[in-house]
């Protein structure tokens, strides 16, 4: 019986040992994902270059810093209710992108058709007012090409600012302004809106990987 008893046992002893072997010591290891977005601040916020963002909740000011303090109530304005004015009557162009997934990047550009001038500015790495921005002189002929490019049917979404897709804002001789934002084709090149948008930044000094994450890479 004693034998019985000492062989069961080393028969017991044999399977943990290999169970051990197998498994390791103690719990089985549950390994995090190498995809998963772990969250520890707005700035660390998921999204994609399409401006697939999820919903943030800074004010308007924060969202709007990359944009000349003068210029910032451009965005603020509501959809045209009616008809748009004739381009004839275009005063300002202004665009604005806010890149999410590359930490907070933005650009804003605006061409000034009484004025003669074209703004740009961009940031790096958070939501800032440029330290400098890049001002140019436009010739009549300019202002023809920009006056042109303006396509007001591509105008239908209304402007969200915390999301990653272009914003185009309008203001006409006489006061009034319009803003509305674009949705993934504001990215695809060939698009009429992607067109449209690379139209008013052909003077902004950028290099080839800027314009490609913004998707102004000229035509």
């Amino acid at each position: 019986m004693r034998r019985l008893f000492m062989k069961t046992m080393s028969v017991g002893l044999a399977v943990v040992a290999l169970c051990v072997m197998i498994t390791g010591c103690g719990p089985a290891k549950t390994e995090t994902p190498k995809d998963a977005i772990t969250h520890t601040s707005l700035t660390e916020l998921p999204g994609d270059d399409t401006g697939v963002t999820e919903k943030t909740t800074l004010s308007d000011e924060e969202y709007l810093a990359v944009v000349p303090e003068q210029d910032r109530y451009m965005f603020l304005s509501g959809r045209c209710a009616s008809s748009f004015p004739d381009n004839k009557e275009i005063k300002r162009i202004s665009l604005l992108i806010i890149n999410y997934s590359m930490t907070w990047k933005s650009i804003y550009g605006s061409v000034d058709l009484e004025a003669g001038k074209a703004t740009y500015g961009m940031t790096d790495g958070g939501l800032y007012t440029p330290e400098e921005y890049q001002v140019y002189e436009i010739t009549d002929a300019d202002i023809t090409t920009y006056r042109n490019a303006f396509d007001s049917t591509l105008l239908y979404d209304e402007l969200q600012l915390d999301n990653g897709y272009w914003k185009m804002a309008v203001e006409y001789k006489d006061g009034t302004c319009y803003a509305y934002q674009f949705d993934a084709n504001g990215y695809m090149r060939y698009t009429p809106e992607n067109i449209m948008i690379n139209a008013y930044f052909d003077r902004m000094d950028l290099d080839d990987n800027q314009r490609m994450l913004f998707g102004i890479q000229s035509y």
